[in-house]
């Protein structure tokens, strides 16, 4: 039996309560874009918001989709080139006509 990635709401409630637990304000919408990106493990989402954090912290920068993409810039990158029903979606639609 296999098991499953959460779903994105999972995701998101995941970032949501870990920022928390760290008293770091983490907005909705940032922690939308980290899950929909990230979709593999939890692990991998609470190491990816620990690096946030602490880009965060060391740059005194507020957390920001600008930022997250900035900090996590390889990571984001990693997850564009694996082949999920979501890029092969993306590539048919760029390379024919569909919508």
């Amino acid at each position: 039996m296999a098991i499953e990635p959460p779903e994105l709401e999972t995701r998101v409630a995941i970032l949501m309560k870990k920022a928390d637990e760290n008293d770091i304000r983490l907005p909705g919408e940032v922690a939308f874009f980290i899950a929909k990106r990230l979709r593999s493990n939890v692990r991998e989402l609470e190491g990816a918001l620990n690096r946030v954090i602490a880009n965060a912290n060391f740059t005194g920068r507020a957390i920001t989709i600008d930022f997250v993409r900035e900090a996590l810039r390889d990571l984001l990158a990693l997850q564009e080139k694996l082949v999920t029903i979501d890029n092969i979606q993306k590539t048919v639609r760029s390379t024919t006509r569909l919508r």
